[in-house]
């Protein structure tokens, strides 16, 4: 049986650490990527099972990738899931 595949789209180094180590232990197998250009690349050239997409990311932001992947035919019944730290009210920059 193959492991499923989980591509993470995160900028922080220690976030990505923290996000593979999890997966790993797991059993995913992980596909990784610093921006949001990149990850959208991977998603049509791996077609991962699973996105988890930071929401900061330094070409566009998580929204915007979301979008572009859900109006793709190859990736848009990819689930993808919001990663971020501003997740408490007041948080917002």
């Amino acid at each position: 049986m193959n492991a499923s595949r989980i591509l993470v789209i995160e900028d922080d180094p220690l976030n990505m650490k923290l996000f593979r180590s999890l997966l790993v232990l797991g059993a995913y197998e992980v596909l990784e990527a610093a921006d949001a250009a990149t990850g959208i690349e991977l998603a049509r050239s791996q077609r991962p099972d699973l996105i988890l997409m930071d929401i900061q990311l330094p070409d566009m932001d998580g929204l915007e990738a979301t979008r572009i992947l859900k109006r793709q035919e190859e990736t848009m019944a990819i689930p993808v899931v919001a990663v971020t730290s501003y997740a408490m009210p007041g948080d917002e920059t």
